[in-house]
């Protein structure tokens, strides 16, 4: 009976799941940028570090240059499983990842100069043109090198967001100058490549006008289609032939949207802005076949992309905007929410059931710790299920966010300090190890609140 008892215990501790905290850094500066998680519950981040990041649980990464990036594997007791740093002399970063079905890694980034793409003892060298390039590799379940190009021309680019299906790769980004066959259509473009598994292109478009328009994200609807989401000034077309895209800026800058099919031909466009700056911080699909993007406004904005009007206020400086449509653009709800200050919206990723989970940070007075980030889940009708806060002694930005098979919320940023033990976070305390440290941080809802599915 002892021994029953013992095994139900484990049994339960099992399916119990549990929180945690994890810190990944050294003694300068590292942060987290992009987040995914596959079937096994691996969670697998990518961001920057400089000088010797020694915390990767033994695993000891030495940048080559200013900053170096990394990316890391890390399993559901959050141990990591294999690190790898990838950099030359230059600012180098990782910023946006994915992984398939079968355990292989994409990422895309910047670097600049000469780096070598291969962890292992091999050299894979990619040189920039000119100024920052984008880049997308391929790594295998265990962290080798399968592949690695260049997105780049002249200018400074940069390589922000991949979407994965089963025989293509999407990146999403911005550029100056050229990119490719691409040409700017003013001082800086978005950008959305389709390229195959092997990383050969396919197609690209350049999405922009006279003035500054960057790419945010792309995401995958149903079937072949490809939804994309940025920034803009004024009045944008799209490329290589330049079509316009039937929008004007509201005010300063406005966020975009757009629907593509398989082969990059436009299928709808939408606008979300008012008088003053919106700013996009990430896009999502959803389970319906729509997407939701979310980002920040300030004073007021219109978060209905379509034709309709959604008006809403900010509280303070800036608030945060969650927006979600249907497979035709169409608005099924939009959200804008903040306190007095500065609040943004980061990365959105949604679930099978249609919930929506974003986050994002906002500023605080630095007696109280500074910044501090914020999740939410909302669901499929809009209404907010819980949210919860993510502090630190010095500041906590969140950057990404992603859900493991049994629907818990991960979240990658950056802190300073120590995290604090947020009683509705359900999790202890870790110390940073520098200046600056990413974290992965995955969350139990609150109890009585929305519960993880299995």
């Amino acid at each position: 009976m002892k021994h029953l008892s013992l095994g139900l215990l484990a049994l339960l501790a099992a399916l119990v799941p549990s929180p945690w905290p994890k810190p990944l850094g050294g003694p300068d500066q590292e942060y987290a940028k992009g987040l995914a998680v596959d079937d096994q519950d691996n969670a697998y981040v990518a961001g920057s570090f400089e000088g010797q990041a020694a915390a990767f649980d033994g695993v000891r990464l030495a940048s080559a240059g200013k900053s170096d990036a990394f990316v890391a594997k890390i399993d559901r007791e959050a141990h990591t499983v294999w690190a790898v740093g990838l950099g030359g002399a230059g600012v180098d970063e990782g910023l946006g990842v994915a992984v398939s079905g079968a355990g292989d890694v994409y990422v895309t980034g910047r670097f600049s100069g000469t780096v070598d793409f291969d962890p292992g003892p091999g050299r894979t060298e990619l040189t920039s043109a000119g100024g920052a390039e984008a880049f997308l590799l391929r790594l295998s379940p265990k962290g080798e090198l399968v592949w690695a190009r260049r997105l780049g021309g002249t200018l400074d680019d940069v390589g922000l967001s991949v979407a994965l299906a089963k025989d293509a790769v999407w990146v999403a980004g911005t550029f100056e100058g050229t990119l490719e066959n691409l040409v700017s259509a003013g001082k800086s473009d978005a950008f959305v490549a389709k390229l195959d598994l092997d990383g050969k292109p396919l197609w690209m478009k350049r999405i922009g006008g006279a003035k500054d328009d960057e790419g945010c994200g792309v995401a995958l609807g149903r079937g072949a289609e490809v939804w994309v989401a940025g920034t803009f000034k004024e009045s944008p077309s799209i490329g290589p032939e330049g079509g316009g895209l039937d929008m004007q800026s509201a005010g300063h800058k406005d966020v975009f949207l757009l629907r593509l099919d398989a082969t990059g031909r436009l299928l709808w466009s939408g606008r979300i802005g008012g008088v003053q700056d919106e700013v996009c911080g990430g896009i999502a699909a959803t389970v319906a076949g729509g997407v939701a993007v979310v980002g920040d406004f300030a004073t007021t904005a219109d978060i209905d992309p379509g034709p309709g009007v959604l008006s809403v206020a900010s509280h303070g400086f800036s608030d945060a905007f969650l927006t979600r449509v249907d497979g035709n653009g169409r608005l099924l709800w939009g959200k804008g929410f903040g306190e007095i200050g500065r609040d943004t919206g980061t990365a959105v990723t949604g679930d099978r059931y249609g919930s929506v989970y974003a986050v994002g940070h906002m500023d605080r007075p630095r007696s109280e710790g500074g910044s501090m980030a914020w999740v939410a889940e909302h669901s499929d009708s809009g209404e907010r299920a819980w949210s919860v806060g993510l502090q630190a002694s010095g500041s906590l930005d969140g950057a990404a966010i992603a859900l493991n098979p049994q629907g818990l919320t991960i979240v990658a940023g950056s802190f300073k300090g120590e995290t604090k033990e947020l009683r509705e976070a359900s999790s202890g305390r870790v110390k940073g190890f520098g200046k600056s440290d990413a974290f992965l941080w995955r969350l139990v809802p609150p109890a009585g609140m929305s519960r993880p599915r299995r």
